[in-house]
């Protein structure tokens, strides 16, 4: 998979010192960058959807979902993925601030529905573009020694841990 020159471009772009890297402390950049909130929610997804970005319609926010009991490395993976999507200008579901309030106090569901409509056929340029600019974001996280941050807390999984800790990674 090769990233175009535009992918490569918004990572330019950032201006980002990945030698500081963890996944809030990237969320903070983009939210100074970009003049709006990034809220990361660790959520218990549906089925088949592992992240889903959502736009507040009524205040300057950007809530970035991703599965709760997914290992550490896939939730990273997954919020750079969503993340991706609003770096590259992606669409998004809007919701309004009820339906968050409802959602995060009450429990009432989210429209994660609607999010599989913007994977559809024709939105698979969409995945392929986010999906290049979170492998560039990793290439860079790994290429500035930051690799504990993508694998701490997957050690629950010995094969993964010990591969990793044969190949020098951890």
């Amino acid at each position: 998979m090769e990233p175009n020159l535009q992918v490569r471009k918004i990572l330019t772009d950032l201006n980002y010192d990945f030698r500081a890297f963890t996944i809030e402390h990237f969320a903070n950049w983009i939210e100074k960058a970009k003049g709006r909130e990034i809220h990361l929610i660790p959520w218990q997804m549906p089925s088949g959807l592992f992240g889903a970005w959502m736009s507040d319609g009524e205040n300057p926010r950007e809530f970035f979902f991703f599965r709760e009991n997914a290992e550490r490395l896939l939730q990273i993976h997954i919020q750079l993925h969503e993340l991706s999507h609003y770096l590259c200008g992606h669409p998004t579901k809007i919701i309004t601030k009820k339906q968050i309030q409802d959602a995060l106090e009450k429990g009432i569901a989210l429209p994660f529905d609607e999010m599989v409509k913007l994977r559809s056929p024709e939105m698979n340029a969409y995945e392929y573009e986010a999906e290049s600019l979170a492998s560039l974001i990793q290439e860079q996280i790994i290429r500035n020694s930051q690799i504990e941050q993508l694998t701490r807390g997957i050690s629950s999984d010995k094969k993964v841990a010990d591969s990793l800790k044969n190949l020098g990674l951890i």
